[in-house]
C-alpha cells in the first residue's frame, strides 16, 4: 500500500482496506473494494467508510505539495453522499488552495462504472516539522 502518497500507511486505512493509488502535484488517488465487514445493514459501503476514504485521499493531495509537513489535522469536512457505495470505489482528491498553516481540499469518489458516489471539501491544518 506504500506509495508516493503515504510515507507510512495509516492504521485505519490499513483497517478499512484503503489502497494508495499515488500522489503528485496536488492530487491524489485511492481506491477501497467491498468488503463485509465496511458494510451497511444494507450491504452497501457504510458513509462512515466512504467519509474516512474522502478524508484521507484530499489530506494525501495536500501532502503531496507540502512536503515539509510532519502531520495534517482535518479542521472540517463537508461530505455528500449522493449514491450507494457499491464495488470498488476510486476516490480523487484535489487541493484547492494551501498557505503556511491550513490547506483547503476537495474530493469525490465513484464507482467502477465512474457514477459520482460522494464529494466533500474540507480544510486541514498543516503541522509543520519544527525548524532546527
Amino acid at each position: 500500500m506504500t506509495s508516493a502518497g503515504w510515507a507510512t500507511v495509516p492504521p485505519l486505512a490499513r483497517h478499512l482496506g484503503i489502497e494508495d493509488r499515488g500522489a503528485a502535484g496536488g492530487v491524489a488517488r485511492l481506491s477501497l473494494a467491498q468488503r463485509p465487514e465496511i458494510a451497511n445493514r444494507k450491504g452497501d459501503i457504510h458513509g462512515g467508510a466512504m467519509a474516512a476514504l474522502l478524508d484521507m485521499v484530499a489530506a494525501n493531495a495536500v501532502r503531496s505539495i507540502v512536503p515539509d509537513a510532519a502531520g495534517l489535522s482535518t479542521i472540517m469536512l463537508n461530505t455528500a453522499f449522493v449514491a450507494p457505495g457499491r464495488g470498488t470505489l476510486l476516490a480523487e482528491g484535489k487541493v484547492l488552495q494551501a498557505g503556511g498553516t491550513i490547506a483547503f481540499a476537495e474530493a469525490r469518489v465513484t464507482d467502477e462504472t465512474g457514477k459520482l458516489v460522494a464529494t466533500a471539501q474540507g480544510s486541514w491544518r498543516i503541522i509543520r516539522k519544527p525548524a532546527m
